[in-house]
């Protein structure tokens, strides 16, 4: 359908044809609000074309955390499950535990020249935020990467090597690789209802209100 003829009815016939959640649709939402403020910007439609959209209205569901010595227990279930596959599925979920304002797909998007083993630090260069991202390593962590060889600057860091599965080696981690295993480690242990994002940087969050305030978290 050419874009100036699209109606409110169009986008509303078209969100209640999906088959997810409020709040995915209102991301649906957010891009199509997007596309059309495009479309105005190359004047490619005027104002009168600018068609309007539904208003989704949804809760956040509530997220379930767990302690940092469960936190633990799964992550080392994961280390027995993956190890002998690629160890970087294990240090990836380690270090969505340690550094808090990393999000799964910004891990997944480091390269080798993101992570400054001589400075000891992650570089996020576009993250959710905006805005780059310095995330120090501490010690722990650095004697990791001192036993695993460096790889090329334009290299994911989080690829596969050669004896997982039918992957390519050197291709970087599926979008879902973390959260598979997350979940095996957590039903091999009998942990039930603990997304990824709960049991890793919400619960450390928590976790740090032992040593710090909320705001200093």
């Amino acid at each position: 359908t050419n874009v100036k003829e699209i109606q409110y009815s169009h986008i509303e016939d078209l969100l209640d044809s999906l088959d997810v959640s409020d709040k995915t649709k209102s991301n649906y939402l957010s891009c199509l609000k997007n596309f059309y403020s495009w479309l105005l910007q190359r004047k490619e439609i005027d104002r009168n074309s600018f068609p309007d959209f539904p208003q989704i209205n949804y809760e956040l569901g509530y997220r379930k955390t767990i302690t940092k010595e469960t936190q633990a227990a799964i992550v080392e279930e994961v280390r027995r499950l993956t190890y002998h596959l690629t160890p970087k599925i294990w240090l990836g979920l380690k270090w969505l535990t340690t550094y808090i304002s990393i999000r799964p797909g910004e891990m997944r998007n480091l390269k080798e020249s993101h992570i400054d083993r001589q400075q000891k630090f992650l570089f996020i260069p576009h993250p959710k935020e905006k805005r780059p991202k310095i995330v120090p390593l501490i010690q722990e962590d650095l004697d990791i990467l001192s036993k695993i060889p460096e790889g090329l600057p334009d290299l994911y860091f989080f690829r596969y090597s050669s004896n997982y599965k039918r992957c390519t080696p050197g291709q970087r981690f599926g979008q879902r690789v973390f959260y598979k295993w997350w979940k095996k480690a957590c039903r091999n242990l009998g942990i039930e209802g603990v997304d990824l994002y709960g049991g890793t940087r919400h619960s450390s969050a928590i976790g740090l209100r032992e040593f710090a305030t909320p705001e200093q978290i």
